[in-house]
């Protein structure tokens, strides 16, 4: 068949047919066992505009367009006798290898990229200085160059299964790798949120990872980590820091030493850093459903709460106490009572304590004027009994049953008197303090009575 051209020279071409044999060395990367190789056969037979066919060495150029007139350059390459590859035609035929030619301009780099990706071309052929038309289109023969890809990619963008060559399992069976484009799609090395590996810095990338398996190695995870369901931290091998939680200037919050089954909160070894283990708090009355050894703060009763054999109970349990360390002396020329700055203590809602005391006092001016009381919260009731000591056998009872009470020494001066209390106090509804208090008896510019250092004063909750 000729072609219907009006130029000099007619070209008769021949079927198309992709060429393939094992005797070519390609010049593409080679991804798999056996590749494709990316030419395509060309045949023709030339003639004049005559009809009389020609022998010789032509300079040739072959282009692909997308469109049979005007259209997109897609790819193009030259055979010329100055390059060393003209075309030999013997008796009006001649056969090349599209793609062994001298690769010029066009928007893709290669005759497999150009294949890969248009679904229409058509061949323009210029012999010398002549365009010979009109275009031929190429045939599907042509496009087995893509039966080396799936859906345009190459092998190498494809994860191995562990351990083989075998490649991502068929669409539907459980590991399938998605679609490019779907949700779940890896993207390709290269890309926004492309995940690899590397020491530099952390990727930034978003992604999830479900399913049941291990992740290896060492490495540092950079930002929030959430789990759906069980989460185990193993190692295969202890360590005395096998997992560890640090801030960002790397203070250590939390260590687990697999090799002496210890959990440390805050630094193994002694450091400048306090970091507290604070329990949580129930901020009202009764304890919940407890399991023993467990523990809690109920700040109703600013206590910590322990569940030991079967009950709950006060996790301190022993008496509170308080000492002075330092002398206090009463405000000189006042009858009015003052709080003494150390002799007190917190009493929650709704609770019975039982307290005792042992305070010296030095009370050696001229006249014997000391007077003393515990106040309590509202609501509250008292029963104390003082004893103020003057000697081995000389003492000043007096008992206290209500707030604010007043008990008095009218009788002895001396520098070494004590006063001794037992009772208890029941609060009611709301919370307080019971505070030891005092101040001179009789008004007077002596700086006496004096609170002596090594007061002290313990209680402990009896219900």
């Amino acid at each position: 068949m000729r072609s219907s051209c009006t130029s000099a020279l007619r070209l008769l071409l021949l079927p198309f047919a992709v060429f393939i044999t094992a005797s070519f060395l390609l010049s593409t990367p080679v991804h798999a066992a056996q590749t494709v190789p990316y030419k395509v056969n060309f045949q023709g037979r030339l003639t004049n505009a005559s009809g009389t066919v020609l022998s010789g060495t032509y300079d040739m150029s072959f282009k692909l367009y997308t469109a049979l007139t005007g259209g997109t350059l897609i790819w193009s390459e030259t055979r010329t006798t100055a390059n060393g590859n003209a075309v030999t035609v013997t008796n009006g035929l001649f056969s090349v290898l599209i793609g062994e030619g001298t690769a010029v301009a066009g928007s893709s780099a290669t005759l497999q990229a150009a294949v890969t990706a248009n679904m229409n071309m058509y061949m323009e052929v210029t012999v010398g200085a002549e365009t010979l038309t009109p275009r031929s289109q190429f045939g599907s023969a042509a496009y087995a160059i893509n039966a080396d890809m799936l859906d345009g990619y190459d092998s190498s963008y494809f994860a191995p299964a562990t351990g083989s060559t075998a490649y991502a399992p068929i669409s539907g069976s459980t590991n399938y790798a998605p679609i490019s484009g779907s949700t779940n799609y890896a993207p390709i090395s290269g890309s926004a949120n492309y995940i690899q590996n590397q020491t530099a810095s952390a990727q930034t990338a978003g992604f999830n990872i479900n399913g049941n398996g291990r992740i290896g190695g060492t490495g540092t995870v950079v930002g929030a980590f959430t789990n759906n369901g069980e989460a185990m931290f193993y190692n295969s091998t202890n360590s005395a820091a096998a997992f560890t939680i640090q801030t960002s200037t790397a203070a250590k919050l939390f260590v687990a030493d697999t090799t002496n089954s210890r959990v440390y909160i805050g630094n193994p070894t002694a450091d400048a850093n306090a970091v507290l283990l604070v329990l949580d708090y129930k901020n009202t009355t009764g304890d919940p459903t407890g399991v023993n050894g467990g523990e809690y703060y109920n700040s109703a009763n600013n206590k910590f709460r322990c569940y030991e054999g079967g009950i709950w109970r006060d996790c301190v349990s022993g008496f509170g106490s308080v000492t002075k360390t330092a002398d206090q002396a009463a405000t000189t020329s006042s009858t009015t009572f003052q709080d003494d700055n150390t002799l007190f203590f917190a009493a929650n809602a709704n609770t019975t304590y039982v307290f005792d005391a042992w305070i010296p006092v030095n009370d050696s001016n001229a006249t014997a004027d000391l007077k003393y009381t515990f106040t309590i919260p509202a609501s509250a009731t008292i029963s104390a009994m003082t004893s103020y000591f003057t000697s081995a056998t000389a003492q000043v009872n007096c008992n206290i049953t209500t707030s604010g009470q007043t008990c008095a020494n009218t009788t002895y001066n001396n520098a070494n008197h004590f006063i001794q209390v037992k009772g208890s106090v029941t609060v009611a509804g709301t919370a307080g303090q019971v505070r030891f208090r005092f101040a001179q008896n009789s008004s007077n510019g002596n700086a006496f009575p004096v609170i002596k250092k090594g007061a002290t004063l313990s209680w402990k909750q009896s219900n």
